[in-house]
């Protein structure tokens, strides 16, 4: 398996601007892929034209909200997790 995610235009809520970021994973976490691709989907993204880009995360997935946060992304709300009964999915964000 590869470090692989994508990003779209895609608007959080009523936000125009938005790029979404999908499908990210890394199947070695703390050898520095993860923080390279996603330093590569920002300028992407950036440079397309987004104001901002946002994605979802497991609510319990502490290691994956704290690698979004040192990337500046913060919580901007929650929704239920379709897969999952009962689960609950953080909106995450962060401004260009």
């Amino acid at each position: 398996m590869r470090a692989q995610g994508f990003v779209r235009p895609e608007d959080l809520a009523d936000r125009p601007g938005g790029f979404y970021l999908g499908a990210f994973c890394v199947p070695e976490p703390g050898r520095g892929f993860g923080s390279l691709l996603l330093a590569e989907l920002v300028e992407s993204a950036r440079i397309s034209g987004g104001a901002y880009l946002w994605s979802v995360v497991f609510s319990d997935n502490t290691a994956a909200l704290g690698f979004f946060s040192r990337f500046g992304f913060a919580p901007v709300g929650v929704r239920p997790n379709a897969e999952v009964p009962g689960g609950v999915l953080v909106e995450l964000s962060r401004d260009f």
